[in-house]
């Protein structure tokens, strides 16, 4: 019941009846637990129970987990929504006081989920009840949810249960991503990025694409936005510079470059035919979006190789041009692809009338051969 709960509340953003839910399942587990501890008769019914035990507290790990990550990214996206935060948005954590339209749950029928007979006061106390506003109240979260996840993953190893496995670390690479929202500093934002980036490419490594494909391609797309940060900050960074460049700094942002489009590569060929090797004319539509715009992202990603030689930038340009091409061939083939990425459409038609001028400019300005 308690878990049941605090799925409805935190899906309202009802934080502070999720919490106390939480809370008693957590407080019924340690009950369980020393009943376990004083067990005298060690059997295979009692191994049943420890086992079963190891589990529902794996569960309730993820789910204090999911409460955090779920208060970071909904504070992220009230801050984001709102420009004076204290005078316009007043939104509270509570059900009770919340106008909620959808459920046949009265008020009063909300305010009274508590269990007024626990003391779960120690462990209501972990973590807050209340939307964030600062990197510290953030990182306090985000610390709790780590722990959260850690002690989840103890008990889904990637030999035993692989997907739950491969999820916690996905729902690691998220509480880093929720948390560089409210970091100021670029450089601590391409740190967590890079946090992020350990994680996913661990894990592939780790995993078989044949038996773990959805998975893979939802860690490809990831990894190559998650590089196309990383390579935004440190651009933003030498546009501020006033020195020179190191070839070691050009090298760095190359190799970012290098890896955003190795991912987005790897996303796009996942849906070769496996007898023909040749891409669909149309994709599934849950996966469309993301298939046209990792093509997308590579036409960006090639143009912001930094090349002294002329040659190898003519080549870049074009290759920029041919995957923006690839998205109108696409949106051409399905018009419905086209009223669903307005946006992304605009552009790549605005990118295939402008490269091709300066692809004939830096023709010209290569010497010829002759």
């Amino acid at each position: 019941m308690p878990q049941r709960c605090h799925n409805f509340s935190w899906k309202k953003n009802g934080f502070k009846q999720a919490r106390h839910h939480l809370a008693a399942s957590s407080y019924m587990l340690n009950v369980h637990q020393s009943e376990l501890n004083e067990t005298a008769e060690h059997n295979e019914e009692f191994d049943a129970k420890v086992e079963k035990f190891k589990h529902r507290s794996a569960d309730v790990a993820r789910c204090w987990a999911k409460y955090g990550l779920l208060l970071l990214s909904n504070s992220r996206d009230r801050l984001m929504n709102h420009e004076d935060i204290d005078t316009i948005c007043a939104l509270s954590t509570d059900l009770a006081k919340l106008d909620l339209t959808d459920t046949s749950l009265s008020t009063g029928d909300l305010a009274n989920l508590q269990f007024e007979t626990l003391d779960l006061s120690a462990l209501e106390n972990q973590i807050t009840d209340q939307f964030l506003l600062t990197l510290d109240d953030a990182r306090q979260v985000f610390q709790n949810a780590k722990s959260w996840l850690e002690r989840a993953h103890s008990y889904y190893t990637l030999n035993t249960l692989a997907s739950d496995y491969i999820e916690i670390v996905q729902d690691q690479t998220q509480l880093y991503l929720n948390l560089l929202f409210f970091e100021e500093s670029p450089e601590n934002q391409a740190k967590m990025h890079k946090r992020r980036i350990d994680l996913m490419e661990n894990i592939l490594k780790e995993i078989n694409p044949t038996y773990y494909m959805q998975y893979c391609k939802q860690l490809w797309f990831e990894l190559a936005q998650t590089y196309s940060e990383i390579l935004y900050i440190k651009l933003d960074k030498l546009k501020e510079s006033t020195e020179r460049p190191s070839p070691g700094t050009l090298s760095k942002i190359n190799n970012f470059i290098d890896k955003g489009i190795y991912h987005n590569n790897k996303f796009v060929d996942s849906f070769r035919d496996v007898n023909t090797n040749q891409l669909p004319n149309t994709i599934p539509e849950q996966y469309e979006k993301p298939y046209l715009k990792a093509i997308m992202a590579n036409g960006a990603l090639y143009s912001r190789y930094i090349v002294l030689n002329k040659e190898v930038n003519l080549q870049h340009v074009q290759a920029s041009l041919e995957y923006y091409k690839t998205v109108l061939e696409y949106c051409k083939r399905n018009p419905k692809a086209k009223e669903a990425l307005p946006t992304e459409h605009g552009i790549c038609t605005e990118m295939s009338t402008l490269l091709p001028l300066k692809i004939e400019k830096l023709k010209q300005e290569i010497p010829s051969n002759d």
